[in-house]
């Protein structure tokens, strides 16, 4: 699904049995895959930048929370670096 606006839900991968929510808007090669940081998510103030950046430049956006974070199910806590990594993977290579 193309989601052009924060205001758009999310929609979901499940992933090790937690829903990853994710964003992404189809455009011109080559894609931006955002990786949000530490107890951020995807609905940031950076994050909303460079989707207005890419929707103005007419470039593929991809962004999503992990696990325990923003719109995605999860325990904060059970988190890790390595989950989260895992994640982000799996979310690229279903979407971009």
């Amino acid at each position: 699904m193309d989601t052009n606006t924060i205001t758009e839900p999310p929609e979901f991968i499940e992933i090790d049995n937690e829903k990853i929510a994710t964003r992404h808007r189809s455009g011109n090669n080559p894609d931006v895959f955002w990786l949000g940081g530490y107890r951020s998510n995807m609905l940031g103030t950076k994050a909303h930048a460079v989707d207005e950046w890419t929707k103005k430049k007419n470039i593929s956006y991809t962004r999503h929370d992990y696990s325990g974070h923003g719109e995605s199910t999860g325990n904060y806590f059970e988190g890790t670096i390595s989950k989260w990594l895992a994640q982000s993977l799996t979310v690229f290579s279903t979407l971009c």
